[in-house]
Formats: structure tokens, sequence, C-alpha cells
């Protein structure tokens, strides 16, 4: 720590130009706030400004506003609170839109009514200008506006009043023509007013007092003497004579989205050699006897005049090939326009996905993603999908005009050529045999009676295109073996080492290394007893035991009794599912082996005095899911006070009943 010493002079208070001693102010001065001899800490100025008599009405952002659902609550705002909407609504009355600023003058309270905030408008700032943001300097490009050295092509060639005739002379000169008066028949600066004819008396003695109505410094406009001024268009001058063409030599430019007729409906043709951005529409008549929405395939029906008329397409009548989709909705008998190319915009594609091929339904009117079905229906391809939504989806046409040349065809049917040179549908079934040309070197096969007609040796041809080994079995030497067997009654096919051959019983016996009495048990007295059991099959002889009575020295069929006749059953997949109900039991013991996984499932067992005394489960729980064992009703398992059972995973537990409930063994 340094040390101050000081010299015995006093050091003076400091001031705004004297250096010196600074105290620091006390809390009450900090907040009073007239003293300016003392110093404040950070501490003391943070209190200051927090404290009840600090700063107040100072802007604090809040955070967003959902004006919809009145969220947050505003009645606890203070005074310099503000708060950005985000979602458009009303607030005591004011519209607020999204971006708007509330800023409170006031501390709130409930209700917050319109004189607590200042709505501050964000909705008209300028965000962007013509897509550039920033310090924005615009070109002549930038506004689709002509620049400084382009050419008069760009223009609008209204009427088709400017030529591309190019300039080959100048009142007969040629060369860098300078025309001076005299040269188009003019008066030059100085000649004399008397070298005009005085027609009429125009002219006068008498000096000028005004020009065309106007005194004083007299400044004419082109208006001013009914003249044309610079970008005024050709068309407003007289084409006498014809003398100006309507040959086009710059480009047709369609500034606002609509319909634009060139020349009268009889005279609308003419050649273009251009690049064509949009649809190719043209224009027809509703002659579907309803009205016609737009984006539905049509067909053209007939025509009026000079006007081609237009109804629904239908894949499945005569109301094809579609000739294009609607540009707009028109009701019947009025003019409507059809999209046979390009881009159809506007229209619902919210049932379709990006991509997909459109084809025209067999529902008049209608279009459908997948290729209809039928022999009758036709097929024709009308566009794609280029954008997908319930109001600005996009379909880009093409195909207007022509089904598919190769239509749907039924099953188990043939395209055959009839007397017309025709391709059409035919069965199979009713086609003669005597149809087909015999080409492939097949048999040949009479005409009548049966297959012992066949002329000549029946061999496969070369046409026939079957591949020995792929689609008919090759030669192989022990098929050939076994195909020279004796088919003896009794014989075995059975392989020697080397081929196949047949053996008897006895001899395919001794093959096998079989003797009787040391590798198959011997024909007894006894086990020929066996044959002379009888029973009934069915569920009635269930858990019966063979039975051996020596006072008759006979064998029978018997009810278990005592020892023997337990049965089991084993049960992979019963538990697996929460909750799971148990069947009745028809065996002694049932096991249940539970591959439950992290599945907890309860098991409801089946009642005691059901399963009968004697019966046993067993649970062997394989997964981590928690197994719950849970007897009938009131039943228990070994006390009255457990009436469940959770055994943990890989335990394997028993449960044995006496009729009445359960116990753990």
């Amino acid at each position: 720590m340094a040390t101050l010493y000081s010299s015995g002079a006093s050091t003076p208070d400091a001031t705004e130009t004297t250096a010196g001693k600074l105290r620091i102010s006390t809390n009450a001065e900090a907040l009073t706030g007239t003293n300016d001899t003392t110093a404040m800490t950070p501490l003391k100025v943070a209190t200051a400004i927090a404290g009840s008599s600090g700063v107040t009405g100072a802007l604090v952002y809040r955070g967003s506003y959902d004006a919809s659902t009145a969220s947050p609550d505003l009645s606890t705002a203070i005074k310099g609170d503000f708060y950005i909407v985000s979602v458009a609504g009303s607030l005591d009355g004011v519209a607020l839109s999204v971006g708007d600023h509330l800023v409170f003058n006031q501390n709130a309270s409930s209700p917050v009514t319109s004189a607590m905030f200042d709505k501050i408008d964000s909705t008209d700032a300028v965000s962007s200008v013509n897509g550039q943001t920033g310090v924005v300097t615009l070109t002549a490009s930038d506004v689709s506006a002509l620049a400084s050295g382009d050419n008069v092509s760009e223009l609008v060639n209204d009427s088709g009043y400017l030529t591309s005739a190019p300039v080959t002379s100048v009142n007969t000169l040629t060369g860098a023509v300078n025309l001076t008066a005299a040269d188009v028949g003019a008066l030059a600066t100085g000649d004399n007013v008397s070298a005009l004819i005085n027609d009429s008396g125009y002219l006068t003695s008498a000096p000028v007092s005004s020009v065309n109505g106007q005194t004083g410094v007299v400044t004419l406009t082109a208006s001013d003497v009914s003249a044309l001024a610079s970008g005024d268009n050709v068309s407003e001058l007289v084409n006498d004579s014809g003398y100006l063409t309507s040959t086009l030599s710059a480009d047709i430019i369609v500034d606002t989205d609509g319909a634009y007729d060139l020349g009268t409906e009889s005279a609308r043709l003419g050649l273009t050699f251009s690049d064509l951005d949009g649809a190719v529409t043209f224009k027809a008549s509703n002659a579907s006897g309803a009205q016609i929405t737009k984006g539905q395939p049509v067909y053209i029906a007939g025509v009026s005049g000079d006007v081609p008329t237009v109804a629904l397409a239908d894949a499945d009548a005569a109301a094809m090939p579609c000739a294009g989709l609607a540009a707009e909705t028109a009701n019947s008998g009025a003019a409507i326009r059809i999209v046979s190319f390009g881009n159809l915009t506007d229209v619902d594609t919210s049932s379709f996905s990006l991509g997909d091929t459109l084809y025209i339904d067999t529902t008049a009117g209608a279009l459908t993603a997948t290729p209809p079905a039928g022999e009758s229906a036709k097929i024709q391809n009308i566009g794609k999908v280029i954008r997908v939504h319930a109001t600005s989806g996009i379909i880009k046409v093409g195909g207007a005009g022509r089904s598919a040349a190769t239509p749907n065809l039924d099953q188990d049917k043939i395209f055959l050529g009839d007397s017309n040179n025709r391709a059409v549908s035919t069965a199979l079934s009713a086609v003669a045999l005597s149809s087909f040309n015999n080409d492939l070197g097949l048999a040949t096969i009479a005409t009548s009676g049966a297959y012992s007609d066949l002329s000549g040796t029946p061999t496969l041809g070369t046409a026939a295109a079957l591949d020995v080994g792929t689609d008919v079995q090759a030669y192989d030497a022990q098929l050939a073996d076994v195909a020279g067997l004796t088919p003896a009654d009794g014989s075995f096919i059975v392989g020697d080492g080397v081929n196949f051959v047949a053996e008897s019983g006895a001899t395919a016996r001794a093959s096998l290394g079989l003797t009787i009495g040391t590798d198959v048990l011997a024909a007894t007295a006894g086990l020929n007893d066996l044959s002379d059991v009888s029973f009934t099959a069915g569920p009635g002889i269930d858990n019966y035991v063979l039975t051996y009575d020596n006072a008759s020295s006979s064998w029978g069929a018997e009810a278990a009794a005592g020892g023997g006749g337990y049965s089991v059953t084993v049960d992979t997949s019963t538990i697996s599912t929460n909750p799971t109900n148990l069947s009745s039991p028809s065996d002694n013991e049932e096991v249940y082996i539970i591959g439950n996984g992290a599945t907890d499932v309860t098991v409801n067992m089946v009642a005691a005095a059901t399963c009968g005394s004697g019966f046993k489960y067993t649970f062997k729980v394989l997964g981590t899911g928690t197994i719950t064992l849970d007897p009938n009703g009131s039943e228990y398992i070994d006390h009255s006070g457990q009436t469940t059972y959770s055994p943990a995973q890989y335990d394997s537990v028993s449960l044995i009943t006496d009729g009445s409930n359960w116990y753990l063994v």
C-alpha cells in the first residue's frame, strides 16, 4: 500500500478547473443531486438510478406482444416499457400490425387504455428499393427504363409504324449529309418574310402582340401548336397512303398480366421470330353448358364463326384429346383463354406432389397423377406440377392436342389388325390358330383331329429361344440312370456311390446297415397285441395312457390315474402386450417364456377354480419391463397380503393352485 505524506500545506477542494481533494457523497447527497463538490461511486450511481427518485421513463425493451391473444398482460407495464408487435390485432381499439412498437407514456393499470401508450407505426418503413438494401443507387435497368445510348428498338413500336429499312439518302444526298434550308425548300435565318406567299392575307403589317394567345416572354410547347412531342407515339400521326408499314423489327414486351389482341379475330395471323416468355394461349368460347373453372382440362368441341368452342375433357369419353387447361374461369357461352403450352399459374395444386406428371382423368374436367386404367380410357400427359400450393400452384402445360398413340389394353387381350388395317383390342380366345404364321420352326399341328395327327417329328427350332440349362433341363447322366430304372413295386432308389439303382426293401435295409433286432425292433407277440387296442379318436381320450392288463395279457387305452399322463404347454409369444389375459388351460402345466423387452405387462391369471387343484403356472422373465402376475378377483399368492407378484428379469417362478389360491413352489 502506498503511503501519502503531507508537507503541511492544505489541499484545496477540487473543481472543474482546480485539482484538489474530492469527498465521496453520501446516499442522501447522491439521490438529492444538488452537491457539486463530492464524487459518486459506481454503487451509488446504480442505487440512484434504481431508486424511487432516480431515472424514470427511460425506454426498456420488454419483448414481443401478441395482439391477437393480448399476451403478455400489459396492465403491469410501467412508464418507458416498450414492446414490438409479433402478431397483428388491436389494443383498446388501436389497430396493431406486425413490427409496430408500443411505448408506455405512463404506468399502466387494468384495463389498459389507448391513453397509456403510444404506437410507433413501422409498417410503412422502406425495407428495400427494387430488391436492394443499404445505400441504394438505381440505374435505368433497375426500373426497366432506357438509358442514354440504348437502342430505339427497345421501345414499343405501336401499330408497327416504324420501319426497319435503313436510310440510303437524304434529299438525294449521300454520305455525311448537312442539309440547308434551301435543300428542304425552307427559309433560312435572315430570309425575308416576303419570300413566303401571303395566302389569304394572313401576314399583316402590324407587329406581333401575342403568340397562340400568350404574351410577354412566350415559350411554346408541342401541345400549344398541336404538334407531337419527344416520346409521343408514332400512331398519333395519320398513316396516309399506307407509307408506314406494320412489319415489326423489335421485341414485343408485355409489361403487365392480361390478354392482348393483335388485330381482329378473322385477321389474327402473323409471323414472328422471337423468344416467348410466358404461356401460349388461344381464345375460345365455353360451350360446355356450365361454368369452366380455371385449371380444368378442355377439348375442342367445335367452332363458332372464327372462334373454337371448348368443353370439359374426359379420358373415358369422346371428349378427347385435351387441347389445354383453362387460363381463367368462364360461364357458359363466355369467352375463355386456354393455355396450350407454358406455365399456368395461381391454381390449386395442393392435392398433388412436386414433380407429379398430370393426366386427364376419367371424371370430366379433372386431373390425376395416375394414368387412368381401363381399355376405354385414353392416356394423355397434359403437364407437370412445378409448384405445390392451394392458391399459387403452377402447372407446366405440355402435350396438348394428342392422346397416347398406344392406348390401355385389358388383361388377356392383344392388338390385332382388322380389315381396315387398324389395331383393335381382341381377346386371345377369339384368335384362331390359323391366324398365326408357322415361322418358328415348330412342329406342324393338324387343323383337326388329335395330336396324333402331327406331321413329321416335333422339334423345337432355334427361333423358340429356349436356353438349355436355363429354360429346359440340360442332359444329365445320373438323371438318365434314374429314367432307365424299372419301377418295380416296393423298390427304393438309392445311390451306390456311382449311380442311382433300384433296390428291394431287404436290399435297401442292408444298404442302410439296419439289422432287425439290433438296429430296429423285431416283431413280437406283445407288440402285435397293440394292434388290438381300440379307442375312439377325439378330445375324449386326451391324456389317456397305454396300460397292460396281466390278467388278460393285453394292452388297453385308459384314462390316466395316479402317475403318468402329465402334459405341459410351453408358450413363447402370448405374453407381450399390456395387459395379457391368459386363457383357460387344457394341460396340467403351462410354461410362459416372456420376451416383453422394456414393456411393462400385467398378466391376468385364470381363476384357480377354473384351472383346478394341482394346476401349475411357470413364468420365465427375459425382458427389462416389469411383469405383474395378478390372480383372479380376491385370490392371493401365498397369503392374503400378497395379491400380486413381480419376478425380476431372468427369474423363473412357479405357482401351483389348490383350487382357491396360488402358492410359490
